[in-house]
């Protein structure tokens, strides 16, 4: 028996036997309930909860979805690039993922399915890898930091550099 054409929604069948002859038989005794759902599940994902910059390739992929067609989550798929993607594993709110190497604005995509076999669109989020270490390029002081005279204030003047970092800390020590 096929059934075609159902809007999505629950449905309950329950089996009878007819024979040549027009007799019907009792129920089965068990009826099936079947979910019509022809909607994708919608997402999100955020890389270290939305972070702007890491130092790691390793990362954690915060996700959240949902599906309102009534079949429920059931997997998602990741990439680092659009095109080769990951084997679907089952739907969770967290995921350990690894950035490709190289410094530089990453994105990872993602991708959930129901348990319709309904895939989402595909969502994404960036963050920038950075691995390399602030560099001091230059040092310099006037007057004489280490032989000052009676009244007289040292400056102590330097040049940071970064990669890909807008923002520099110096600590003192």
């Amino acid at each position: 028996y096929a059934e075609s054409n159902l809007t999505e929604g629950s449905y309950t069948y329950t089996v009878y036997a007819k024979d040549y002859a027009g007799n019907l038989s009792s129920p089965s005794g068990a009826s099936t309930a079947i979910i019509v759902d022809k909607t994708p599940p919608t997402g999100t994902i955020l890389i270290n909860n939305n972070a702007a910059y890491t130092k790691s390739t390793t990362v954690t992929l915060n996700l959240s979805a949902t599906d309102t067609g009534g079949s429920g989550l059931d997997q998602m798929s990741f990439s680092n690039d659009n095109l080769i993607w990951s084997t679907p594993e089952a739907y969770a709110t967290t995921k350990a993922w690894t950035l490709t190497s190289g410094d530089g604005i990453k994105t990872v995509y993602a991708k959930f399915s129901d348990k319709a076999g309904n895939w989402s669109g595909i969502y994404s989020d960036t963050i920038i890898l950075d691995t390399t270490k602030p560099a001091i390029t230059s040092i310099s002081d006037s007057p004489d930091p280490f032989f000052p005279k009676q009244g007289q204030v040292s400056t102590i003047k330097y040049t940071l550099a970064d990669n890909l970092s807008t923002k520099l800390t110096v600590y003192t020590y």
